[in-house]
């Protein structure tokens, strides 16, 4: 075992996060890791809040249909995971960064303590601009508090 309590599992889904979407391998991501790292292609950063209300039914939508899938892994903080069902999403970070994804990593949702949710997949994004009217005035610039 290693000092982190990681099963092979979790270790290996935590380095293709790196390697397909430059995920530090402590959770963290973008925006909160974007003064570091370029940000990778096909990612987009939104207010959480607009997202909840306006957005969050799509997006399971989307991953349902495109990805078939009926359970989600959400990667906690710097160690640690879940196994989550799809139709009730616990995605939003209360304390620490949350990483959802799927067994392969072929997208990467982010919730982070900056009052953002990222997404990182072109397909994901591209359905996402199609059925949220609203998209391209969510986008993330600073953090945001209510």
């Amino acid at each position: 075992m290693n000092k982190y309590n990681m099963d092979e599992f979790e270790i290996e889904l935590r380095l293709k996060l790196y390697e397909i979407w430059n995920v530090d391998l402590d959770g963290v991501w973008c925006p909160i890791n974007s003064g570091k790292k370029p940000l990778p292609k096909d990612v987009q950063v939104f207010q959480d809040t607009y997202f909840e209300e306006e957005a969050e039914n799509y997006l399971v939508e989307i991953l349902k249909k495109n990805f078939n899938l009926e359970k989600l892994v959400v990667l906690k903080g710097s160690s640690g995971y879940e196994i989550e069902n799809i139709d009730e999403p616990d995605w939003y970070c209360v304390g620490l960064e949350k990483l959802i994804t799927n067994t392969n990593g072929d997208f990467c949702l982010y919730a982070s303590h900056e009052s953002s949710f990222t997404i990182g997949s072109k397909l994901i994004l591209e359905k996402l601009q199609k059925v949220w009217p609203e998209y391209h005035k969510r986008i993330w610039t600073t953090p945001f508090y209510e």
